[in-house]
Parts: structure tokens; C-alpha cells; sequence
């Protein structure tokens, strides 16, 4: 299951809300245990605009954004 969350502060330390949707789903409780893999999402906002430029083809800037994504 994949879920996209928040990061917030919550004391000294930072924390994510689990949607009621998966909580029911998965029918968690307070005080389980659960693995958490975490994938910061790649900043893509440099590259808004750029298929308009039609300065590279539409695949080398599917490439481009594809080598983002595996950092």
C-alpha cells in the first residue's frame, strides 16, 4: 500500500498522519507496529514548461525526469 503524507513537526521530532481510509483498510490501532518506507518525491518544478520549448524530443525529457526520479 502506498500513501502520501505530510512530514509535520510534532515536538522535537516530525510525524505523518495515516488517512482514516487506510486505517480502516488495514484495520490499524493505536500502539501497532508498522514498516514505513519513505521516497522523498523529486522537485520537478524546473521542467514545468519545458515540452513547449521543444528544445529535446519528448522522450529525452521523459529520460531526464526519469534519471530524477531514481535519485
Amino acid at each position: 500500500m502506498t500513501i502520501e503524507a505530510t512530514v509535520r513537526k510534532w515536538g522535537d521530532s516530525l510525524g505523518i498522519i495515516i488517512p482514516k481510509e487506510f486505517v480502516d483498510e488495514e484495520s490499524l490501532s493505536a500502539g501497532d507496529t508498522v514498516l514505513v518506507q519513505i521516497e522523498k518525491e523529486a522537485d520537478l518544478s524546473p521542467f514545468f514548461g519545458k515540452c513547449r520549448q521543444r528544445e529535446k524530443s519528448t522522450q529525452a525529457f521523459k529520460d531526464e525526469l526519469r534519471q530524477i526520479w531514481k535519485k
